[in-house]
């Protein structure tokens, strides 16, 4: 993988400062922040299918939206059994707060295999543009099972640079964070559309 790369194409595109900057604005307002993992969604479709590396234009705002929309819809989806096996086994057991702790592993548990799954699924629907796809859960675990060092390192190691970039930006009076937040949003997808690359080209 080629972090190095993930983290810097996004200064080396023309016109990149607009397009941070609309990026970083979205990013703090509720809900419309939604438009950026769309947006994120066509960096690693670009990337996957090997196009020129650059920042798309926000001419697509809506679509950006809506896919963005798409996905927590189906982040939720994801969630929705490991809370109804909590609640059932909370509800079966009278609500007994002794049993809370199962009922909290339980739900704990599912979070995790959703953390690894849904990243994947993400990278799925980018690639097809058809939202039924992020629960395509054999493809999924079968680009997991391939790729699963290089997976867990995506995971690791981004998150790592991620905290670094707030960090570092916190430390510019606050407003680096912002930037830091948006870049970290294209850091992933450009890692994801790498990973990406591999299930297009076989």
């Amino acid at each position: 993988m080629e972090f190095g790369r993930a983290l810097s194409f996004p200064w080396k595109n023309e016109g990149w400062v607009s397009k941070i900057a609309i990026g970083c604005i979205l990013n703090l307002i509720p809900l419309l922040n939604l438009a950026n993992y769309g947006y994120g969604m066509e960096v690693a479709r670009r990337v996957a299918y090997g196009d020129a590396e650059e920042l798309p234009a926000w001419d697509q705002l809506g679509r950006y939206f809506v896919r963005g929309l798409a996905v927590g819809l189906a982040a939720f989806l994801y969630m929705l059994p490991g809370m109804l096996l909590a609640g059932l086994l909370l509800a079966g057991m009278g609500f007994e707060e002794d049993y809370a702790p199962l009922a909290a592993a339980i739900y704990f548990g599912w979070s995790f295999i959703l953390m690894l799954m849904m990243p994947i699924a993400v990278l799925r629907y980018a690639l097809t543009d058809q939202w039924f796809t992020m629960f395509d859960f054999g493809w999924i675990w079968s680009v997991i099972g391939r790729n699963l060092g290089t997976y867990l390192a995506i995971l690791i190691v981004g998150v790592v640079l991620s905290m670094l970039l707030i960090i570092l930006g916190t430390l510019a009076l606050g407003i680096g964070a912002i930037v830091a937040g948006f870049w970290s949003v294209l850091m992933f997808f450009h890692l994801f559309g790498q990973l990406g690359r591999r299930t297009v080209t076989g």
